[in-house]
C-alpha cells in the first residue's frame, strides 16, 4: 500500500494523502422519477424470477428425460473407461521464425 500512496501524492503538498474526487449530486428535476425506478424495478425482479423457474425447470427435465446435445467433444458410450493418453510435440524455433517470415509480420 505504501508505494501506491507515493506514487499517488499531491505535487504542491508531497506529504499530504491523496484525495479522492466526490461524485457531484445533480438536481432532480423529475417528481416521478421514484415511480419509473420502482416499476423497472418490479419488472426486472419478476423476469428474473422467471428465467429462474424457466432454468431450473429445463434443468429437471434434461436430468429425467431429454438426452444431452451430441457434440464433437463428447465421446461413444465406454469412453470413460478407456486410458487417456497425452500427444507432446516439440517445435523448432527455426520453424516458428520460418512461419514469422512467410507470413510477413512484424518481429
Amino acid at each position: 500500500m505504501s508505494p501506491l500512496l507515493a506514487c499517488t501524492r499531491q505535487i504542491s503538498d508531497p506529504s499530504a494523502l491523496p484525495t479522492i474526487p466526490g461524485k457531484k449530486k445533480k438536481q432532480n428535476e423529475n417528481k416521478f422519477g421514484w415511480f419509473w425506478r420502482s416499476v423497472m424495478a418490479v419488472f426486472w425482479g419478476l423476469q428474473m424470477f422467471w428465467n429462474t423457474v424457466v432454468n431450473g425447470l429445463m434443468f429437471l427435465a434434461t436430468a429425467l428425460f431429454l438426452n444431452d446435445t451430441d457434440t464433437p467433444l463428447r465421446g461413444p458410450p465406454g469412453v470413460e473407461f478407456t486410458p487417456r493418453r497425452f500427444v507432446w510435440r516439440a517445435v523448432s524455433l527455426d520453424d516458428i521464425k520460418f512461419i514469422k517470415n512467410a507470413m510477413s509480420t512484424v518481429s
